[in-house]
């Protein structure tokens, strides 16, 4: 990556740097500056931390990659850690890249819950940025239903896991906005993870405004087009807590072995979705309707409100 950058006295190790990891609305502001975030970058102080490697990487993705690693110097040095390790993106500014590893890493940290990834440290190693978080031994969620041999109970129970993470990260104005089974991490007991916030956004700040949300722009989309909800497709600005929430229900179809009901959920441009939204309207003027209580919902909208979903307590967890 090009200009100064902070460098590890032990270029061989990963070694953590202290940051200053207030959370806020700014943090993760599209308009936040990234010229002032490299500015404190190049002045961060080292810890007494080193991490080494093995060189088992776990997996890679567009912007990052994830390998095992190990505290050195420590009571337990046996216990693995992962590195995740972020490549240098192309035509992407050095200082915006910092930027967005650093937002990541603040927010994660932030999200302290038995259902999202422990985030231990921000680490260099040479002019490389990487996160130290826990490390799950039992992959995704992906590979667990692919191997098909969940019970209804555990379904279940994995889904109610999901829930609970992510009433916790919205109880403290944190979205996660990229909720998909390959982000959801599995321990050896069982217990599911949410992992990667590179998209997460501080919605409400309880110091400026308790009562209000910052809705994000769909200008720039962000997490995986198949977990959008019709909203970002439709309206300038969006609620993100709407997207995890419609994000969870899709999670939900996967876990019960269903494949994904649509690619992208535009009427305009995917016939499945144009079909499951004709039949819901044919089912909100059937006798069948009736029999459901349905408080204060209204008609099918594009960029409905929170209140149009199926049930209120559903959105807001």
């Amino acid at each position: 990556m090009p200009g100064s950058k902070p460098t590890s006295s032990q270029s061989s190790d990963y070694q953590a740097v202290k940051v200053d990891d207030k959370l806020s609305m700014s943090i993760t502001s599209e308009a936040s500056n990234s010229v002032d975030v490299l500015k404190l970058m190049r002045n961060y102080k080292f810890k007494d931390s080193f991490y080494s490697s093995t060189g088992e990487v776990l997996g890679r993705g567009s912007y990052a990659q994830v390998r095992v690693v190990y505290k050195r110097n420590s009571k337990n040095e046996t216990s693995p850690y992962v590195a995740k390790e972020f490549f240098e993106r192309k035509n992407v500014p050095y200082e915006v890249c910092v930027r967005d590893i650093r937002k990541e890493f603040i927010v994660a940290r932030h999200a302290r819950h038995p259902n999202v990834v422990k985030t231990v440290d921000l680490c260099i190693k040479e002019t490389q940025l990487s996160i130290v978080m826990e490390y799950c031994s039992q992959g995704d969620l992906l590979d667990l239903v692919a191997i098909g041999h969940l019970s209804t109970t555990g379904q279940l129970c994995l889904f109610k896991q999901l829930l609970r993470g992510v009433s916790y990260l919205h109880s403290h104005d944190i979205a996660h906005r990229d909720l998909k089974p390959e982000n959801l991490l599995l321990t050896e007991r069982g217990v599911l993870k949410i992992t990667d916030f590179g998209f997460a956004v501080v919605f409400r700040d309880p110091e400026i405004d308790p009562n209000r949300v910052r809705y994000c722009s769909n200008s720039k989309l962000c997490g995986t087009k198949c977990y959008l909800p019709h909203e970002v497709w439709y309206t300038k600005y969006y609620d993100p807590r709407r997207l995890d929430v419609w994000a969870c229900a899709l999670v939900g179809r996967c876990l019960f072995n269903l494949k994904l009901a649509w690619e992208v959920s535009n009427m305009n441009i995917d016939a499945d979705f144009y079909r499951f939204i004709s039949t819901w309207m044919k089912f909100r003027s059937s006798r069948c309707s009736s029999l459901i209580d349905w408080p204060d919902i209204y008609e099918w909208a594009p960029g409905f409100r929170p209140e149009d979903y199926p049930s209120p307590e559903i959105w807001s967890l």
